[in-house]
């Protein structure tokens, strides 16, 4: 059965460290998530394979989820250079996350074929900059069929053949991935004060992006 081709997404670094890089704590469980876009093109389907060394989730008394992934460079682990790697516009250096909003959970032993209607929202956010200052955004927006099964503290998370599609470009980062398949297996620890403060992140960025440099304050990364 012919493969479609798998392209490494770029490993990213950090866009505005004072904004991301406090997400991270060392020596505090992160969890962890490998997650794969499907593509479809005139030469065929593509994959494109991102890992998310940040994976966290909370819950709130209604029964609904949030799942948020981060890849940060400077506090998880390259990947390894053995596939192309796609970069959007040069050597732009990006952040990247993924916000799974699930609004219930299916019952034990449902299996992921056997559903035909989608329980979470799916967010995935690009972030880059080419001076510091300015905030390129592309923000990719879907749905999908997704696991969760507890486990202690954190849970296992599936993503099943959900889709997104790029609905927000800002600056200069070129969309290389389209309308696409997610699919994905995570697992995220419960950390209800981090995911708050990610989302809350995530607004901020965003909300940067939109207004242009005048409201983006600088920053540095730390060696």
């Amino acid at each position: 059965m012919h493969q479609p081709p798998r392209v490494l997404l770029p490993a990213p670094l950090i866009v505005t460290a004072l904004a991301f890089c406090c997400l991270f704590t060392p020596g505090c469980s992160t969890g962890s998530g490998n997650v794969t876009f499907t593509s479809h093109t005139a030469a065929g389907p593509r994959e494109y394979f991102q890992e998310f060394p940040a994976a966290y989730i909370s819950s709130n008394k209604s029964g609904e989820y949030d799942v948020v992934l981060l890849n940060d460079d400077l506090h998880g682990h390259r990947p390894k250079p053995s596939k192309k790697p796609l970069e959007p516009v040069g050597a732009v250096p990006l952040t990247q996350a993924l916000k799974i909003h699930i609004f219930w959970r299916p019952a034990a032993g449902v299996m992921l074929r056997e559903s035909s209607v989608t329980n979470a929202i799916i967010d995935w956010y690009v972030f880059g900059s080419r001076d510091g200052r300015t905030v390129d955004l592309l923000h990719y927006e879907g749905a999908g069929f997704v696991v969760l099964n507890p486990v202690g503290a954190a849970a296992r998370v599936v993503i099943n053949d959900g889709q997104v599609a790029p609905t927000q470009s800002i600056g200069d980062l070129k969309d290389p991935v389209g309308r696409a398949v997610i699919n994905g297996s995570i697992f995220a620890v419960r950390n209800d004060q981090r995911v708050k403060d990610i989302l809350s992140t995530l607004t901020d960025e965003t909300a940067a992006a939109e207004h242009g440099p005048a409201t983006m304050p600088s920053a540095t990364v730390a060696p």
